[in-house]
């Protein structure tokens, strides 16, 4: 996408009559250039976000308090605190005076009930196997590889030391197995759980 745009018009010692079709393809392109990713003119709402679309991946330049930038990139260098990230996509970050953060490390979540059923979730599903155990499958692209982060919680009304959890990462599949139990006794279904996945 790109817009015609004249920048010397129109011009001082020129009559606005021959400059006119120059400013009519300045004014086409305005009216076109506002109309992406906003609310265009002569609209309810006119100048405000539909969304934001990165055209490429950036590394902004240092910040100082108040500025602060968001952008899309990919680390591909390793530095003391950060390793290349396991995708090559564009990943959006967040950089202000302080430091740059990753703004799109959450690729999946998902809450459950003790049958395994979505109470509310994003990129996963649950599936019980059996007491205490289930699949998480993650949907297709939400990670690269198995090299993510799990965190799982539980809730339970169990009166004993409940409740433990373990997962596992079918290096296969990428399907993730948690399962939940009293520690040296058995399995047991939790109340509710909840699982998150981060990946850079």
């Amino acid at each position: 996408m790109s817009f015609t745009f004249s920048t010397t018009v129109p011009a001082a010692p020129n009559n606005p009559s021959v400059d006119q079709p120059d400013m009519l393809q300045n004014n086409v392109a305005t009216n076109g250039i506002v109309a992406v990713d906003h609310i265009t003119f002569n609209t309810l709402g006119g100048g405000q976000h539909k969304q934001v679309t990165f055209n490429s991946k950036n590394v902004p330049a240092a910040q100082t308090d108040p500025q602060s930038t968001l952008y899309t990139n990919n680390i591909t260098v390793a530095t003391a605190t950060n390793t290349i990230s396991a995708s090559t996509k564009a990943n959006m970050f967040f950089r202000n005076q302080d430091a740059i953060y990753p703004a799109s490390m959450i690729r999946a979540f998902g809450a459950f009930d003790a049958a395994g059923t979505a109470l509310n979730t994003w990129n996963m599903s649950a599936t019980r196997l059996g007491a205490g155990q289930y699949n998480i499958t993650l949907a297709s692209g939400a990670v690269t590889g198995v090299n993510f982060s799990v965190q799982v919680s539980s809730s339970s009304t169990n009166t004993q030391t409940f409740i433990d959890h373990v997962y596992n990462i079918n290096a296969m599949t990428g399907i993730i197995l948690v399962q939940f139990g009293i520690r040296g006794v058995s399995f047991n279904d939790p109340n509710q759980f909840s699982v998150l996945v981060l990946q850079l």
